[in-house]
């Protein structure tokens, strides 16, 4: 898709924030499934996890770094 649209990274900060965004997003799900040694350690995970989809999200149909911030 990055090559048939010319969508870089370098050249667009959403697509940066949403792959960062993405990268937090996996570490949050290691942290709910494999670190996650107390019920408080997955609740935060979990919570982070969805925040950060919603960003992802927001990112994707705003085209901006700032996602759903960009509303308000």
């Amino acid at each position: 898709m990055m090559v048939t649209w010319a969508l870089w990274p370098s050249e667009q900060p959403w697509l940066v924030a949403k792959i960062i965004a993405l990268l937090l997003y996996i570490g949050f799900g290691l942290m709910i499934l494999h670190w996650g040694n107390t019920t408080r350690n997955r609740l935060v995970g979990l919570l982070a996890g969805l925040s950060c989809y919603v960003f992802i999200i927001g990112a994707a149909h705003s085209k901006s770094a700032w996602s759903v911030f960009s509303f308000i």
